[in-house]
């Protein structure tokens, strides 16, 4: 049910002071969002700093590819509420973030 069915077109577009709650499934997903921007802060940083190094390898491409569906696989099963294979979801995205990190770490001069 999108979010105007809920709250009505005035209230999604306004500020209502006491909105009615939303369905739990979209309670999920909003909290998904917020943990998906929050990870995109590390992610990126870590994605923008092996670039501005000069940092592209294989593992780095993969990385890329791996949180992207990852984020994508939490975003869903956050959603759906299956809280096991959301955690698996969301430890493909750490283990993304890990391996920009170690490529960061081996490039290191010393």
């Amino acid at each position: 049910m999108p979010l105007d069915a809920v709250r009505g077109i005035a209230a999604t577009v306004g500020y209502p002071v006491d909105p009615p709650p939303l369905a739990p499934w979209a309670e999920r997903l909003r909290a998904a969002h917020a943990n998906a921007i929050e990870n995109l802060a590390v992610f990126a940083a870590l994605v923008l700093t092996a670039h501005a190094l000069g940092i592209s390898t294989s593992a780095t491409a993969l990385a890329g590819s791996l949180y992207l569906w990852s984020r994508v696989l939490h975003a869903i099963t956050y959603t759906l509420g299956l809280p096991w294979l959301r955690t698996l979801a969301f430890t493909g995205g750490f283990v993304a973030q890990m391996i920009v990190a170690f490529q960061l770490l081996w490039a290191w001069p010393g």
